[in-house]
C-alpha cells in the first residue's frame, strides 16, 4: 500500500510516509512468530507479487523506493532517514542505529525472522 501510494506522490517526497513505512518494518518485527517462513516473500519486489499482477500494479514505477519490505537498508536510506535531515541525504553509515539495522539484517540474511531490538528512530 505504501508503494502505491508513493507511486501517487509526483514530486517524489516521502517525508509523509516516513512514519508509515517505520510502523510496517515495526509491526512484521513484532509478528516474527506469524510470520515465520515467509522471509522469502517479505524480500520480494511488492510490484511483482500475484496481487500486483491481479491488479495491474506491477507498471507502477517509483523512483528512489525501495521495492522490498525487508530490504532495510533501502527503506531506512530513502523513507526513514531522509526527512530528518533537509536537503541532504546523509549515507547510512554515519547514522544513529546503524549496528541495529545491521543486526537486523543479519538476522533476516540468515534466513532467521527472529524478535530483535526496535531501532531508536
Amino acid at each position: 500500500m505504501l508503494t502505491l501510494e508513493a507511486s501517487r506522490n509526483e514530486e517524489e517526497d516521502y517525508a509523509a510516509l516516513s512514519l508509515k513505512a517505520r510502523t510496517a518494518i515495526s509491526n512484521i518485527f513484532d509478528d516474527t512468530k506469524s510470520l515465520e517462513g515467509y522471509q522469502s516473500i517479505l524480500r520480494k519486489d511488492v510490484l511483482s507479487s500475484v496481487f500486483a499482477k491481479a491488479y495491474g500494479f506491477g507498471s507502477y514505477k517509483v523512483n528512489e523506493w525501495p521495492t522490498s519490505p525487508l530490504n532495510l537498508v533501502q527503506v531506512y536510506e530513502q523513507v526513514v532517514f531522509p526527512p530528518s535531515v533537509p536537503h541532504k541525504k546523509p549515507p547510512l553509515s554515519v547514522l544513529p542505529g546503524r549496528n541495529a539495522l545491521a543486526t537486523k539484517n543479519k538476522v533476516l540474511s540468515t534466513g532467521h525472522l527472529s524478535r530483535s531490538p526496535r531501532l531508536l528512530v
